[in-house]
């Protein structure tokens, strides 16, 4: 039996997305025991072709460092694309496949509910969460968008098989997607690892000064409240405030004040690397994530496994099942609140408290995450695999 593991996004639009971040840790902690194969489909000829190593390795690369511009990634991965009109993929009864990405193009749609429909290859789907239409206001969707993603939705609800990385995104699902009271028949709740930025647990340094706020600035993530809060607060004038995340070319309104900031206590590091996530940690003295539209919340509890404390929301789904230590836990996100969390991080007597706490959380890993999704993936019970190894080369 082989799974075959539908990268098509992350081959061909390599963006560093949250979503795409969980693909390259799923495929580098993919456990040896399962035979895998990653594939791409191709729109024209409706079918998956299986991906070579030295593009494979490319992608998983280029989320850690720098490989030139846009331009020329998309240029190097055509070239090693050249391979899909030759390594067709043929399914046997006994396989399956894994598609850990969100897509909304006609024809990928359309082949994968075919293959529910007509085959007895079931399809596995990662769901990450229902924002796009449950608050299409803070995606900002064009006018016409929200039919176009609508097929999306619909693959979803026909699917067998459904992996979700919060109970919460479960719950969505299950009460606002499909008005159902039950849950629990859904799909597995598989949490996603805490451990992909790397490098060593920090320490409590009272000279640190940045307040590191990691996060696509797509306008959905409140940003910009963070912004507003940190500027106009005068007794906090030794915190700097760093944002980290890729800048879109038409951003959201309400984001152009931070964006266009020429304050020296604020910083944007545009579509960053794994390494300058991890160098920009080295010198937090806490980090922010105050998204309240999120299915997982990735940035905080990587924060957390690093031993460093988080500004977060009280409702962001990654918290719901930990203890409330190393976190501010916001009520709201409205300006005392901010504030008031800003000023605690300013107090070198309570920040240390909250470093002290982060040292006690115990997180999951993706070695953790991927072997529960191959688990399950291959139709055995979770917990059948007990080790995992790291990208096979």
């Amino acid at each position: 039996m082989t799974v075959y593991i539908d990268i098509t996004e992350f081959i061909n639009c390599p963006i560093r997305s949250g979503v795409q971040r969980v693909v390259r840790a799923l495929l580098s902690n993919w456990p040896n025991e399962v035979e895998s194969q990653p594939v791409v489909f191709h729109r024209d000829t409706r079918r998956l072709y299986k991906v070579p190593l030295r593009a494979l390795d490319f992608a998983v690369e280029l989320a850690r460092q720098d490989f030139g511009t846009d331009s020329e990634v998309q240029n190097e991965l055509n070239f090693l694309g050249a391979f899909r009109q030759d390594r067709p993929v043929y399914f046997s009864d006994s396989d399956s496949v894994l598609i850990p990405e969100v897509f909304y193009d006609p024809p990928r749609v359309e082949f994968y509910k075919s293959i529910i429909i007509t085959s007895s290859v079931l399809p596995h789907f990662i769901v990450y969460d229902f924002v796009p239409w449950l608050r299409p206001d803070v995606v900002r969707l064009e006018v016409g968008a929200g039919s176009a993603i609508m097929p999306y939705l619909q693959l979803i609800q026909i699917a067998e098989k459904r992996a979700f990385i919060s109970s919460a995104v479960r719950d969505d699902f299950a009460y606002r997607v499909l008005r159902s009271s039950k849950p629990n028949r859904m799909g597995h709740v598989v949490p996603l690892g805490a451990d992909g930025i790397g490098g060593r647990r920090q320490e409590f340094d009272p000279t640190k000064t940045v307040v590191a706020c990691i996060g696509t600035l797509d306008g959905k993530k409140n940003q910009h409240l963070l912004f507003e809060a940190f500027t106009s607060l005068v007794d906090i004038p030794n915190l700097q405030l760093v944002f980290l995340g890729k800048a879109p070319a038409a951003p959201a309104p309400w984001l152009r004040s931070l964006l266009l900031s020429t304050s020296e206590r604020v910083k944007i590091i545009d579509n960053p690397t794994d390494e300058q996530i991890f160098q920009t940690l080295t010198t937090a003295r806490a980090t922010a994530f105050i998204s309240t539209n999120e299915g997982f919340g990735l940035p905080a509890i990587e924060s957390l496994y690093l031993g460093i404390p988080v500004i977060v929301h009280k409702s962001l789904p990654a918290i719901s099942n930990l203890p409330n230590v190393g976190q501010i836990r916001l009520e709201s996100n409205d300006h005392t609140h901010l504030q008031e969390a800003l000023r605690h991080i300013d107090s070198n007597q309570k920040l240390e408290q909250l470093w002290k706490e982060a040292k006690t959380l115990r997180l999951g890993t993706w070695k953790s995450f991927s072997n529960r999704i191959a688990d399950w993936a291959h139709n055995r019970p979770f917990g059948s695999l007990k080790r995992s190894a790291w990208l096979r080369r």
